[in-house]
């Protein structure tokens, strides 16, 4: 009889080992390297907008990924106040979006950076002065 309680205890603390080292192997499996991210192209949108009087002079967007960096430089918008620009990026990406304008002297001019993802506005951030600097990360 003794025997018969030793042996139970053996194959049931064998069986709550097993059980453990089943569900520790299920947990670090789904955290190995690469799971989890979204690596394809998302769809952005960024719109660039000055009140009536603002006279846009240059906008840089920056691709940043990593250490390699692309540059984009606009400096000509043919007396525009407004400006659009579609880019597909990865979430390891970072854009950069620097709008330099000016606006009269006399009234405040304001200068909206707008970000859109799938038709949903994640970024709008206004800048206002005589001579504006704004910039946004995403």
């Amino acid at each position: 009889m003794f025997v018969k309680v030793k042996l139970f205890l053996v194959c049931a603390l064998v069986a709550l080992g097993a059980s453990a080292c089943s569900s520790d192997d299920s947990t670090t499996s789904s955290t190995k390297k690469g799971t989890g991210y979204r690596v394809s192209n998302e769809d952005y949108v960024v719109e660039v907008k000055g009140t009536k009087n603002v006279d846009l002079q240059r906008i840089e967007v920056s691709l940043i990924e990593g250490k390699d960096i692309t540059t984009f430089v606009k400096d000509s918008f043919g007396g525009k106040r407004e400006w659009t620009k579609e880019f597909k990026k990865t979430v390891k990406q970072k854009i950069t979006v620097a709008v330099n304008a000016e606006g009269p002297e006399e009234e405040v001019s304001v200068v909206t950076i707008r970000v859109k993802k799938d038709k949903n506005i994640i970024k709008d951030i206004e800048f206002k002065g005589e001579k504006i600097y704004g910039e946004v990360v995403f």
